[in-house]
This record gives C-alpha cells, structure tokens and sequence, in this order.
C-alpha cells in the first residue's frame, strides 16, 4: 500500500470549488435577469441546465483533484 506524501492542493481546490460554485449561480441569475435577452423561457431553462451541470462538473474535477493529489499532473 502506497502512502500518498503529495502535499494537498487546497488553494487550487477551493479556487476550483468557487468557480464551479460561480458558474452555477452565475447560470441561475443570467437566466432569470429582467435584463436578460432571452425571451424564450425554454432557452433561459438551457441556460439553467447546462450551467448546473458545468459547475457541477467543476465541482467534482476539484475534488478528484483534492483526493488524488498524486495524479493531478
């Protein structure tokens, strides 16, 4: 069993956890801005959709990066 003696990238995590936590507010309040361009309701729930699961994905990538510390290169 190998010991992982890698030093923990935290400032690289919670960089990553912010902006994926960004990326998701940022989504929300875009599509519901009333100064928003977008007037079709099914474009603005994309909007929605597909900035939920970026920074969902961002949030998971930061932390396999916190985990594996090992393997971030």
């Amino acid at each position: 069993m190998a010991v992982n003696i890698q030093p923990k990238p935290t400032a690289a995590f919670a960089l990553s956890v912010i902006a994926g936590l960004g990326t998701i507010l940022g989504a929300f309040l875009l599509a519901n801005s009333p100064l928003s361009l977008m007037a079709d309701p099914a474009l603005a729930s994309m909007v929605q959709i597909w900035g939920a699961i970026a920074g969902l994905l961002v949030i998971a990538g930061s932390w396999l990066l916190y985990t594996n510390a090992a393997q971030r290169k």
